[in-house]
């Protein structure tokens, strides 16, 4: 080989090492310091302080929103049944789904819809009665209040009996309530079944 392209080539590796050390030195030099390191976990920190409680509210808001809609659905089932079938269809309290409770203070455990063709609010198979459909408890840090061991609706929708003379109420709590979190789900003798946040506590 001649010596100039001899030259070339070592010049090529030569500046082709140098490169690769300043590189490395430059990935060196790119670790964090002590103070760097502090000041990140202060920012991480503050935020984390900054979201969890939104966090936990969204969370709040989800389930209820969930269970609301769950025990609406079951009172919108239990009237269309009603009406479809020419029967009386009831929704009760229950905690196996074969029975209903006897306390309004029950509903949190879960709740069941079936016809109900004989003694009222009572699962009776020797006359005919059928569970549709049952859904299990919420969750155990929520709680729901009514003035209603069950309800029954007739053939033409109106609920016939089953707690208040004028309507009944459910109230969906969470654990940590703030604000305007809980629901209310009020049914009138016409047998809808209408919901709205309402403030805790109130």
């Amino acid at each position: 080989m001649p010596r100039s392209a001899a030259a070339r080539v070592l010049g090529v590796h030569w500046g082709f090492l140098m490169r690769n050390d300043r590189l490395a030195t430059r990935f060196r030099a790119r670790g964090f310091t002590l103070f760097e390191m502090i000041v990140t976990i202060v920012i991480v920190a503050v935020l984390a302080a900054i979201a969890l409680p939104n966090f936990g509210s969204s969370l709040r808001n989800n389930r209820m929103t969930t269970e609301t809609n769950d025990l609406l659905t079951a009172f919108n089932l239990a009237r269309t049944e009603a009406v479809t079938r020419a029967a009386p269809v009831s929704v009760c309290a229950s905690s196996d789904g074969a029975t209903c409770a006897t306390a309004s203070t029950a509903w949190a455990q879960g709740w069941m819809v079936f016809v109900d063709y004989g003694t009222p609010g009572q699962v009776d198979a020797a006359d005919g009665d059928v569970v549709l459909r049952v859904w299990s408890k919420i969750d155990p840090k929520d709680s729901i209040s009514a003035d209603a061991v069950f309800l029954r609706y007739s053939m033409t929708g109106t609920v016939s009996d089953g707690g208040a003379v004028s309507q009944s109420t459910f109230r969906l709590s969470p654990h940590g309530c703030t604000g305007d979190q809980e629901r209310q789900i009020t049914i009138k003798t016409m047998g809808r079944a209408e919901s709205q946040h309402v403030t805790c506590g109130t």
